[in-house]
């Protein structure tokens, strides 16, 4: 997955893996979901925010 890949290579790419922010709206929304369950399989924590709109 592209988003674990971002995140061990972050210090490399100079991200900050802290800040990675994964969104999307309607169908899209469950895409990232789905990015989001796989994450948590992987051990890798992630902050849910609400929409803001």
């Amino acid at each position: 997955m592209f988003i674990v890949w971002l995140i061990k290579n972050a210090d490399e790419l100079k991200v900050d893996s802290e800040r990675i922010v994964i969104s999307s709206g309607s169908a899209g929304g469950h895409i990232t979901a789905g990015a989001e369950i796989l994450l948590n399989r992987e051990g890798i924590q992630i902050a849910a925010k609400e929409d803001l709109e």
